[in-house]
């Protein structure tokens, strides 16, 4: 059953363009990162060529997408800030259109409703964590192309700060994973979602009132999926916790749900 939810995606035009979409501006991040980096005066330094400046400006850790170095974090602020809604469209939906179309009522027939759930939970998972994790990566290879010549700067410095900032690429590749398991994680809350509200406006707003309410708060979400930044485990591990209640609550939700169907 996971498979076939797989194949469906992959014949479903609309979908792959949302997904293509969803890469694309993780790695048009990387241009905008190349162009700030030499084309505003206060990059320039006449001793180097324009060249050496934009390849020493940064380094590839800290010019990719997760560490948020292009001017006014649009990039980021369209990925993360709409990533229930990209996920409910790209996967999470599914269910909402088998409701639609009494596909689902046929499906309970032929399967138990725990299997339908569980199946449909975990390849939103997988959906959710290869997309993101497919963007990210195709973002830092071309930030580790453009950015080769980038010098790391050694600091002295205790806990997260000294390891991040002394072992960028390996502490740059933990973050992508981290960002791509709560991409997976989110794509299945929705889903999940998706089974207790199976309407597309409703399921749609609460999805995005979930979501600024784990992102905007004193312990935001973000502190997971941000590379280099100033915030340590006293915020890390609080954001952690929150947003695996939030999800857990949600998938238990869904399951009561469908209990009582």
């Amino acid at each position: 059953m996971i498979k076939c939810e797989l194949l469906a995606l992959f014949y479903n035009k609309r979908k792959l363009f949302v997904i293509g979409m969803f890469i694309a501006i993780i790695c048009f991040d990387a241009y905008l990162v190349y162009r700030n980096s030499f084309l505003y005066e206060y990059n320039l330094h006449p001793v180097y060529d324009l060249k050496m400046v934009y390849e020493n400006t940064y380094t590839p850790s800290s010019a990719a997408f997760l560490s948020g170095a292009s001017k006014g974090h649009i990039p980021q602020q369209i990925i993360i800030w709409l990533l229930p809604l990209y996920f409910l469209f790209i996967s999470s939906d599914f269910h909402l259109r088998e409701v639609k179309y009494n596909n689902y009522q046929l499906l309970q027939i032929r399967e138990k409703t725990n299997k339908i759930y569980i199946c449909k939970l975990i390849s939103s998972f997988l959906i959710g964590f290869c997309v993101a994790f497919i963007g990210v990566l195709i973002n830092y290879i071309i930030c580790l192309i453009v950015f080769r010549n980038g010098l790391v700067q050694k600091i002295s410095a205790d806990g997260l700060t000294f390891l991040s900032s002394n072992n960028p690429r390996l502490t740059y590749v933990f973050y992508m994973i981290i960002f791509s398991c709560i991409s997976g994680l989110v794509s299945s809350s929705m889903t999940a979602l998706c089974f207790v509200v199976p309407l597309k406006i409703p399921v749609y707003t609460a999805s995005f009132g979930v979501w600024y309410f784990m992102i905007s708060g004193k312990y935001s979400i973000t502190y997971l999926i941000q590379p280099f930044i100033e915030y340590g485990l006293s915020y890390m591990i609080p954001s952690f916790l929150m947003f695996m209640c939030v999800v857990i609550i949600i998938m238990m939700i869904g399951y009561l749900k469908i209990k009582r169907l």
